[in-house]
């Protein structure tokens, strides 16, 4: 956007100018920032006066506003200010839209410009006073400066997430090798929230150093020791399959130790489908969780492992395993059984995709059986991208259907079935309650 500044010269009295400004949370939070003013009554979110959750805008970040009209509008860029005078007559909150005004009354040679200034909320006068400024000895036409982008880091949604789990009793969970100050200070974490109830499986001299180093209260911890890396990993699964343990979470280890006694024949926790990894992200500038997937473990899948993926993330969303609307997940055996594998890279050997084309004629024939339960009925073809023909009443399937085309994941060609990895934000800290 263009704006032109005017000069004393070009002042006349009773000339105005105003702009429309609604006020957001996020306004508060900045200015909190920028005065350092953490006033508790100015911001959202916390205890507001009297036990009500009303948070009044801080006056002066209202006053504030008068600087955006006399710098862009009127005189304009390269105005300066004098003085200001301000009273502020009435409160606004979240919401509100305002209106803020300037008019000039008076001109004092040889370059001072007086200027009546109001806010106003509807009818209601919200602020007013009388500005002194300086305009510009020269015009100036000036296009709108592009200025970094400013992200107030909310985490609204997992805050909610973790609300929501409050009132379910803490899951017992196997954590692999917290022998590091982060892997060890998340899994503490998560109990102190009551979250899970940390079983920590590893070196146990190691594991009481680090918490010393760190300051961290091991208190309702459980600590069982383990003469190794893989031991405590091997250890971890069987808990879970012996039910001790409803959940795994990876400590300061590399995934692919993990993996392996996850994904064992003998031993492991694999179920019908391929094991895959879902981040859960709580990005401030979405109005939603994002999720993505596969990022860390199926480094080429083909079409039925692609279906298996999507799946894994659909019931991560929650459309299958959510029991009684709970926000965090289900809680079946199967989604009990989860990995949290937040940190690693990729490790798992997956066998090069098959021949698009074959996919495509499969697809063609047996797509409806291998539709992601609860995804969209008119689908993609997972292999091309191109639009193809998915009808609903899809099975959620992940192995072989008799009579239903060629098995895609047959014993010794990569297939790897399991629980589903669910990170989520903070590497060490599982989610998939």
């Amino acid at each position: 956007m263009t704006r032109t500044s005017h000069t004393f010269a070009d002042l006349v009295i009773g000339q105005s100018a105003s702009i429309t400004r609604v006020v957001t949370a996020e306004d508060l939070y900045v200015f909190a920032h920028v005065s350092g003013n953490l006033n508790p009554l100015n911001l959202p979110g916390s205890p507001g006066q009297n036990g009500h959750d009303e948070h009044p805008a801080p006056s002066m970040w209202i006053g504030s506003l008068f600087s955006a009209v006399l710098g862009n509008l009127l005189p304009g860029p390269g105005t300066l200010y004098e003085s200001q005078t301000l009273r502020f007559t009435g409160r606004v909150h979240v919401g509100d839209a305002l209106t803020v005004s300037v008019e000039v009354t008076e001109k004092r040679p040889p370059r001072t410009v007086v200027l009546a200034t109001v806010v106003r909320h509807g009818d209601a006068v919200i602020a007013e006073g009388v500005a002194e400024v300086r305009p510009p000895a020269e015009h100036a036409v000036v296009e709108d400066t592009a200025l970094p982008g400013v992200t107030v880091a909310r985490h609204r949604h997992v805050e909610r997430l973790v609300g929501a789990c409050r009132a379910l009793a803490p899951m017992r969970t196997a954590v692999v090798a917290p022998e590091e100050e982060a892997a060890l200070l998340g899994a503490v974490a998560g109990g102190h929230a009551g979250l899970i109830v940390p079983i920590l499986i590893g070196d146990a001299a190691r594991i009481h150093a680090v918490a010393r180093a760190c300051g961290a209260d091991l208190s309702g911890c459980e600590i069982e020791d383990a003469p190794s890396q893989d031991a405590a990993a091997a250890r971890a699964v069987e808990m879970v399959l012996q039910g001790n343990a409803a959940a795994l979470m990876k400590g300061h280890l590399h995934t692919d130790t993990l993996l392996k006694h996850v994904v064992k024949s003998n031993g492991g926790l694999r179920t019908a489908r391929r094991i895959s990894h879902v981040y859960v992200m709580d990005a401030p500038s979405l109005s939603e969780l994002l999720l993505v997937t596969d990022a860390a473990i199926n480094i080429a899948p083909g079409l039925a492992e692609k279906v298996d993926i999507v799946q894994n993330a659909i019931d991560v969303a929650g459309h299958r395993h959510t029991q009684g609307g709970h926000p965090c997940g289900g809680r079946d055996r199967e989604s009990q059984d989860a990995v949290h594998a937040g940190r690693g890279g990729a490790v798992e050997n997956v066998r090069a995709r098959a021949d698009s084309r074959r996919h495509r004629r499969w697809a063609a024939g047996h797509g409806q059986r291998h539709q992601p339960d609860g995804g969209a009925h008119q689908g993609a073809d997972l292999e091309s991208g191109r639009p193809g023909r998915h009808p609903g009443g899809a099975e959620s399937g992940g192995g072989q259907h008799p009579g239903q085309g060629p098995d895609l994941r047959r014993p010794g060609r990569g297939r790897r079935a399991g629980g589903r990895s669910e990170g989520a934000g903070p590497a060490d800290q599982p989610v998939g309650r």
